[in-house]
């Protein structure tokens, strides 16, 4: 049980506002007064019972459509038989009645009813290529989504380890301009240090070089 203002209610039981209301004036809902503010007891719906018989549903539909094409290519395939049976049983049958026969009427039509016999095996053999053509071409159509499947995943790993390659680039680019930052830095104060000791009588000629920084020279002014 779970208590919410009218508005949630009514979005819970799906009904209108009006419609609580009324449930309510006839005792069929409990309420309780919070502040200014009604609120309405509602049963709680079984999220998760739904989304397993949902599910349940959904795999037991799945399992009946596949049992169902499976027996109906068994019936075709059943029925084709039978009727590939009963044709040459049909056509032995006029075979040993033609051959009692006498002229070349009923030879005619002997070879007439071997025509039609003959014409019903390619129809059959033709609607059963038909079927597992059928089959074919969805095993063809799952194949193709599953190739465009792996296809974009490919694409979309290829591009993040192509910016995790551009990101190692900047980031080697920038420490190093950092430490060509700090190596300037560094080599400045050495000669502002240089040159402040010049300045303050340290120096023992009239050119002072800067033993820490090989290749400045300072000259006297």
């Amino acid at each position: 049980m779970e208590w919410m203002p009218v508005e949630a209610a009514a979005s819970s039981l799906g009904c209108s506002v009006r419609t609580v209301y009324r449930r309510i004036k006839a005792g069929e809902l409990q309420t309780r007064h919070v502040g200014d503010r009604v609120e309405v007891a509602v049963e709680a719906p079984d999220v998760d019972g739904q989304i397993d018989r949902r599910v349940t549903d959904i795999a037991a539909a799945s399992l009946t459509m596949r049992r169902m094409d499976a027996d109906s290519v068994s019936a075709i395939r059943a029925d084709f038989r039978d009727n590939l049976r009963a044709a040459r049983r049909t056509a032995l049958a006029v075979s040993v009645l033609l051959l009692t026969a006498v002229g070349g009427f009923a030879w005619g039509g002997y070879r007439w009813h071997l025509a039609d016999v003959e014409h019903f095996q390619a129809m059959a053999t033709l609607e059963m290529r038909n079927i597992a053509l059928a089959a074919s071409n969805q095993r063809q159509s799952a194949l193709v989504v599953q190739i465009g499947t792996e296809a974009r995943t490919g694409q979309e790993n290829a591009l993040q380890s192509f910016l995790e390659a551009r990101q190692a680039v900047q980031d080697r680019d920038e420490a190093r301009a950092e430490r060509d930052t700090a190596i300037s830095a560094l080599r400045a104060s050495r000669v502002a240090d240089a040159v402040v000791a010049w300045l303050h009588g340290d120096h023992a000629s009239p050119r002072l070089a800067s033993r820490s920084t090989p290749g400045v020279v300072v000259e006297r002014p």
